[in-house]
């Protein structure tokens, strides 16, 4: 399992991201390229919870990564989903 780093701001509500916060742990969905995966969401959460609107610094566990090394590398901005929403963005660190 690979881990990479991210800067990452969760949407809020108004900016159609989650109803309820995510907490340390969430697994999320990650476009790498034009392909979604499954990765868990680990940081500094405030109290266990992610605020929507700040800026974190996580870890993405990438659960299947190496099926998608290659595209992978070339990651630079990262999108976060549940289903078909978009729930948080940010970069790769």
């Amino acid at each position: 399992m690979k881990k990479i780093s991210a800067s990452l701001t969760f949407l809020t509500t108004e900016e159609g991201g989650r109803v309820a916060p995510a907490r340390d742990g969430v697994r999320s969905q990650i476009l790498i390229g034009d392909i979604m995966t499954s990765c868990v969401v680990r940081g500094q959460a405030d109290g266990g919870v992610f605020i929507p609107g700040r800026q974190y610094i996580v870890e993405l566990e990438l659960l299947f990564s190496d099926l998608y090394a290659i595209e992978l590398d070339s990651l630079k901005t990262v999108e976060l989903y549940e289903g078909s929403k978009l729930v948080a963005k940010g970069a790769r660190l």
